[in-house]
């Protein structure tokens, strides 16, 4: 298992903790050090008045758009295993805390193994599509996610769903380095801090749609290179052009 490889490492780790009986409760909140709450969250964001588990996606996998990193080989695998299964396919790996139980758990990756699934697949999506099949009457029908900066910076993929409302920051350590997008803010510790985030990761998704790269921006783009920023501009100047253009002529 390579050090860069989250997913594997993940399920790896994951599935040892609830086969060795290294679980605390029947019932747990499976998430990572990085979700991180930007305000308060309640226990019926979880748990319906009628006991019921509410769990968030925030994709389709069939249309889960890349084939590249280990995690987009982990969405593509997975959809597969459901497939076969003849689950649903949402994608629950929204990057915040998920509620599950040990059991489900367990019959989760049992039907995953017996199929070949092995372990770079994504435990949130076969948590909850096996989940919601075998057993529905124990979970609400998924709502939208409700993470900041899930991808990382916007325009990474298109969203599919819009997280709302937002409880939770994917939180990545450079956006508070120099070149990130919350490289001016200070931790948020309160409401007040987290409007801010959510003002800049909007702002920057407004102007990265419009090829508006911040000259203080590390960005996967630009990367931060005058050039880079450079070229984004005239493209930026010759689809004006065009819009211009088109204009004077309603035919085209």
């Amino acid at each position: 298992m390579q050090r860069g490889d989250p997913p594997r490492r993940g399920a790896c780790a994951r599935r040892v903790w609830s086969s060795t009986g290294g679980h605390t409760a029947d019932t747990f909140l499976l998430s990572d050090d990085d979700y991180r709450p930007l305000t308060t969250v309640g226990i019926d964001d979880y748990v319906a008045g009628d006991g019921r588990h509410q769990p968030y996606w925030f994709y389709e996998l069939e249309r889960w758009p890349g084939d590249r990193t280990s995690y987009d080989l982990a969405q593509i695998r997975t959809l597969g295993v459901l497939q076969l299964l003849g689950c649903p396919t949402l994608a629950f790996g929204a990057h915040m805390p998920q509620i599950m139980t040990v059991d489900r758990w367990q019959r989760a990756f049992e039907l995953s193994d017996q199929i070949g699934g092995g372990a770079l697949v994504d435990e949130w999506s076969l948590y909850f599509n096996i989940g919601s099949a075998e057993a529905p009457d124990r979970f609400c029908e998924p709502r939208p996610f409700r993470t900041l900066a899930w991808p990382q910076w916007p325009h990474q993929w298109p969203f599919m769903v819009r997280p709302d409302p937002i409880r939770f920051e994917n939180h990545y350590p450079e956006h508070e380095a120099a070149g990130g997008l919350f490289a001016e803010l200070g931790s948020a510790t309160c409401d007040a801090d987290a409007l801010e985030r959510i003002v800049a990761w909007r702002s920057a998704e407004l102007a990265i749609a419009e090829l508006r790269f911040d000259a203080t921006w590390i960005d996967p783009w630009t990367r931060g290179q005058q050039h880079r920023r450079g070229a984004a501009a005239a493209i930026r100047a010759a689809a004006k052009v065009r819009k211009y253009a088109n204009f004077a002529d309603p035919d085209r």
